[in-house]
């Protein structure tokens, strides 16, 4: 699941990837299957019974076919510390243009094992932030599709927080304990 995703509704997206560190796997050959939740935010997964294969998946989907070992490279170079799903500007893009989207919101994935005898296995954020999986995508488009405005700053009084949200008017309203 990915955060904060600001990508205007109504938007083409051109490219997307998903970038993972590798934690572990095989050198046996493996195909998965990745989809999107088809929600216009895609909530935070829970160990409640069935919560994976109650949500709705995009039509979209990609086969990731994988012959070669993961190298678990939890280092600094970019180069080699990741591993790339293949395109998957198909599934961001069903989500995307959605009526329900609002960019800034919420989406998900789900790489699930189609096929082969291997496995491969990523770092997550609850593992490590540094180490997180990353979303890259670029888009063209969607100048006037819904995108949420959030901003927070914390003050440097001990009067409180701040927290602005706006509307598509650019008319913000400040809410919280500013004194």
């Amino acid at each position: 699941r990915f955060n904060n995703v600001y990508i205007p509704q109504g938007a083409t997206v051109t490219s997307a990837k998903i970038k993972m560190v590798p934690a572990g796997g095989d050198e046996k050959d493996v195909t998965l299957k990745i989809t999107g939740q088809k929600a216009g935010d895609a909530k935070e997964f829970s160990a409640t019974d069935n919560d994976f294969t109650n949500r709705a998946r995009t039509t979209a989907n990609k086969t990731w076919n994988i012959t070669s070992p993961w190298e678990t490279n939890a280092g600094e170079d970019p180069a080699t510390k990741y591993v790339e799903t293949p395109e998957i500007k198909e599934i961001l893009n069903e989500i995307v243009q959605s009526q329900e989207w609002c960019g800034g919101q919420s989406v998900a994935f789900f790489i699930e094992h189609q096929s082969g005898n291997g496995y491969r296995s990523a770092f997550t954020y609850d593992e490590s932030s540094s180490l997180r999986p990353v979303l890259e995508f670029t888009y063209s488009g969607g100048a006037t599709g819904c995108m949420t405005k959030t901003w927070e700053e914390s003050l440097a009084s001990r009067s409180g927080d701040g927290y602005q949200t706006g509307s598509n008017t650019n008319i913000p309203t400040l809410s919280g304990n500013i004194l």
